[in-house]
């Protein structure tokens, strides 16, 4: 046990010392607009299980209607540069089409309906009879203003982190956007290019704060994210916990746990005090917390 503990303060203190670059911290700006927690974030989801088909335009349309704190998306870029919302690096699962979207053009993109495959209860089909179109960013900064986000770069690119922020910064959502990806050389791109911009942590940060919560050292972290994006679980360990909530909380950090369906399980991390609830249930989260 002795030396399991010195490897966890080991690796603590190598992931503090000698990871290159500057820290720098990051403004909570995207944080002043709430004024009640949990925030209720509506998840993305296109396979049937939430309300409405994720990262389409319906999605995000009825989830401001429903009352929603923060909107969830997730991003590809195309191969003339555009960037749209879709969770998949391709169109297969959730259109009737086929391909790489890295590899089509969005004139292509266009022709197919994002919400062909999604169905309740896999029999009905409601969206093969009045399609959906794969938005882009643009779009929805333009058709969304002042509505928080957090957009997820799904794929391994760091020409896309440098778009978002190109297109961050020209709608001026700055102060209303919050990114994330799991791939670190993305978000240290990412976090070079917009400094102003929040972010959440990377499995890799992940990992060396649960090191350094189970070492109970979160002081050793100096953290460039603002938001520990996290499951309940990784396995056999539990990863949102009264500790790491404290831990984070002592490091300026918020907790949004991913992904919440249950009520049972609201109802937990609410009485924990966690900050924020990714769920494809939305509607069911409001009712727990009466709103």
């Amino acid at each position: 046990m002795q030396g399991l503990f010195a490897l966890v303060v080991l690796l603590v203190l190598l992931a503090k010392f000698v990871l290159p670059g500057l820290r720098t911290v990051e403004p909570v700006a995207f944080f002043e607009r709430f004024g009640q927690y949990p925030l209720v974030i509506s998840h993305a989801d296109d396979s049937g299980i939430g309300l409405y088909p994720g990262n389409s335009m319906l999605f995000l349309e009825e989830m401001t209607k429903l009352g929603v704190d923060v909107l969830e998306m997730d991003v590809q870029l195309t191969e003339d540069g555009y960037i749209v919302l879709m969770h998949d690096e391709t169109v297969d699962r959730t259109t009737e089409g086929s391909g790489e979207i890295s590899q089509m053009t969005l004139a292509q993109l266009r022709q197919l309906n994002v919400g062909y495959n999604w169905s309740k209860d896999g029999q009905s089909y409601p969206y093969r009879a009045s399609p959906l179109q794969i938005p882009t960013i643009e779009q929805v900064f333009t058709e969304f203003r002042g509505w928080p986000m957090i957009i997820e770069i799904k794929p391994s690119s760091p020409e896309l982190g440098r778009r978002l922020c190109e297109t961050v910064s020209t709608y001026l959502k700055e102060k209303e956007v919050m990114v994330s990806t799991r791939h670190q050389h993305v978000m240290d791109a990412f976090r070079k290019d917009c400094p102003r911009v929040a972010t959440g942590a990377t499995e890799n940060e992940v990992r060396r704060f649960v090191y350094a919560s189970l070492a109970r050292l979160p002081e050793l972290l100096e953290p460039e994210y603002r938001a520990l994006h996290i499951p309940m679980r990784s396995g056999n360990i539990e990863l949102v916990n009264r500790r790491t909530l404290r831990h984070a909380n002592k490091l300026g950090l918020q907790t949004h746990v991913w992904t919440v369906n249950q009520e049972p399980e609201m109802r937990s991390l609410v009485e924990l005090g966690t900050e924020g609830i990714m769920t494809d249930r939305p509607d069911l989260l409001l009712q727990v917390l009466d709103r």
